[in-house]
């Protein structure tokens, strides 16, 4: 399966990137010699590159359908009524993520359907007192919106949406374009709105604002959204027209499109893709600053001082050959990816770097003491194609089809410091950690390397250790000091073929001779918070591990001495898969998109069943639009 990826891929790469790899340069772009970002002078510079670059395939490739992500399981106090409440599991503490469940340790803000439902969270006696809609569809049919997650802040509700709209038949330029636009949107929006939520009766919408492109990311720090989306243009560009080939930002009814000056180019021309990075003062509802990447679709990791964008993508090199009298071609495939760096203070491109390989998603990524290091598998795939005509049919061989996996430290500049390649040939990474000067990565084909990298000299990083067991950890966090929890799959030895879920607990006291300490396999063989790490919820300071599974939720406790302990469990007849766990003082709250169960954290006892959203009883109560 494996090599038919790489086959679909480089085909892919064939059909689209031709015409990109072989185009003629685009005009008199400036390099920045800041960043080594090109800059565009006017939109006509611009025009002039997407035309240059793009062909008419391409210009109806739309970004990823998306969303992303030492990882934080905050614990909060309320100075005015003490509490002490969870929050969303994050990558860098004092960086929130959003997500579909959020509380402020009053209330609980539960995304059901269109809705956001704010229950207040009170144990047994909770219960839902405000329902606000957030997401409305055209009643002609021509445009949706969905939620994708939402922010608590403040006062606040900041929830992000995005709308895809259809052109009317009668705007449709060409024939051509008709087919096109019946299956793929012609406009599609990233939007955030902002409520002031204070006063749970009179909830009131403050702002609207948008950006071109489908959602990738967001992050909140110190009341400023970062909202990410990734655009690339549906529709004929018109030389004249600057809103038809340039993102455009919507504030109400007011529409302008992103400034030339606030738009970069990769160096190596990627394609016609942006990313659109908005900072939105959430409290004055603006956006306060605005960055347009042509690159692609961008990984997105952020700490205190910098936003980081990755754009991984292929290489694709062709050699024409003739191998016993028949004409051959060969194409070298490889994985490359591309680092821009934004500090926050500016919100301006600093710096540009690329390495060879791809990252898993953003937890490859993560500064310490100034300097970014990044885990990432690198692939080579190599095929040479021919035809017999005296045969009458095409010959295909693959000549060779490798990956191992590297650890890169990069500087300031972005450029490459210390390194450490070819680990675990023919495996590829599943989960990374980094703890300050350590990190951890765990990659896999049939058995669970977990590799400990000594990162104290970033310009001589080093492996202390390799812990190979069966199956592998697809999760990993910090677990107070000297231990690391896993939450992955059992796996067979010799088949590498996955089978149930698996709690490992890892003793990293000593480095250089990492062992499992305990480990749990459950029944269950699916989380999301496999690949979501805001499902879980890691809590040392109240001795939790809690996460949902396919038709329920789970609760456990850790002893070092005996191990994991099951201390609450609910069972559903109904998908679970989106639940969310949180906890506000002695009660833990397992929140879905209908139900909530709230249960005493004491003996983790089923204290309420409360049912929310539309199939509550008093549906409409407190109904916002």
């Amino acid at each position: 399966m494996k090599s038919l990826s790489k086959i679909l891929a480089g085909v892919l790469v064939l059909a689209l990137g031709v015409g990109v790899m072989g185009c003629n340069e685009p005009q008199a772009q400036a390099l920045s010699e800041k960043t080594g970002l090109l800059k565009f002078s006017s939109y006509q510079e611009l025009y002039s590159y997407l035309k240059e670059t793009a062909n008419d395939e391409q210009r109806y490739l739309f970004g990823s359908f998306a969303a992303d992500t030492a990882v934080n399981s905050a614990l909060l106090e309320s100075t005015e009524e003490s509490k002490e409440y969870s929050q969303t599991n994050t990558q860098v503490e004092g960086i929130d993520e959003g997500d579909i469940v959020k509380t402020d340790g009053e209330y609980i803000y539960i995304l059901s359907g269109d809705d956001i439902s704010i229950v207040k969270a009170q144990g047994a006696e909770s219960a839902e007192v405000a329902r606000v809609n957030v997401a409305k569809d055209d009643e002609k049919g021509q445009s949706w919106e969905y939620v994708q997650e939402f922010y608590v802040a403040d006062g606040l509700l900041s929830v992000i949406k995005f709308k895809n709209q259809y052109l009317p038949a009668n705007d449709l330029q060409a024939s051509s374009d008709v087919a096109v636009n019946r299956i793929m949107p012609l406009k599609n929006v990233t939007y955030v709105s902002i409520y002031d939520v204070s006063d749970k009766e009179n909830i009131t919408l403050k702002a609207e604002l948008g950006q071109d492109g489908y959602f990738v990311s967001s992050r909140l720090k110190d009341g400023k959204l970062y909202l990410l989306s990734s655009y690339a243009n549906g529709q004929s560009w018109k030389e004249d027209d600057i809103l038809s080939y340039v993102p455009c930002l919507y504030n109400g009814t007011k529409t302008e499109a992103v400034a030339i000056d606030d738009i970069s180019l990769l160096p190596k021309k990627e394609g016609v893709e942006y990313t659109v990075i908005n900072e939105i003062d959430i409290e004055k509802g603006k956006i306060s600053s605005t960055q347009g990447i042509l690159g692609g679709y961008a990984t997105v990791y952020m700490n205190e001082n910098n936003l980081y964008l990755a754009y991984d993508h292929y290489n694709v090199e062709k050699e024409e050959k003739t191998i016993e009298g028949r004409k051959v071609e060969e194409y070298t495939n490889t994985t490359e990816t591309d680092i821009v760096r934004i500090p926050l203070a500016e919100m301006e491109t600093a710096a540009f770097g690329s390495i060879d390989g791809y990252l898993l998603n953003q937890f490859a990524l993560d500064e310490y003491e100034g300097n970014l290091r990044i885990a990432a598998t690198v692939d080579k795939y190599v095929y040479q194609t021919s035809e017999d005509q005296v045969k009458g049919y095409s010959n295909y061989e693959t000549i060779e089809d490798t990956n191992a996996n590297c650890l890169y430290v990069l500087d300031d500049d972005l450029k490459i410091i210390g390194t450490i390649s070819d680990l675990a040939p023919d495996e590829r990474i599943y989960s990374v950690r980094f703890d300050g000067e350590v990190g951890y990565f765990v990659t896999f084909r049939q058995v669970d390397p977990l590799f400990s990298v000594d990162l104290s000299n970033p310009a001589a990083p080093k492996i202390m250790g390799e812990l190979k067991i069966p199956g592998f950890s697809q999760y990993l966090h910090v677990y107070g000091e000297d231990l690391l929890f896993g939450l992955g799959m059992t796996a067979d030895e010799k088949t590498g073929r996955t089978g149930s879920l698996k709690l490992s607990m890892f003793d990293v006291s000593n480095p250089y001779d990492v062992t499992e300490k305990h480990q749990l396999v459950l029944e269950e063989n699916y989380s999301t918070a496999l690949y979501n790490h805001k499902a879980i919820l890691v809590a040392k300071e109240k001795d939790l591990i809690a996460f949902p599974v396919d038709k329920g939720y789970k609760v456990f406790g850790y002893d070092e001495m005996t191990g994991f302990i099951n201390v609450g469990e609910i069972e559903t007849d109904n998908w679970c898969g989106d639940s969310r766990g949180v906890y506000i003082d002695d009660y833990f709250y397992v929140c879905s998109d209908k139900q909530i169960y709230i249960l005493d954290m004491n003996n983790f006892a089923l204290a309420k069943e409360l049912t929310i959203g539309k199939d509550a009883d008093d549906y409409g109560r407190l109904m916002i639009n």
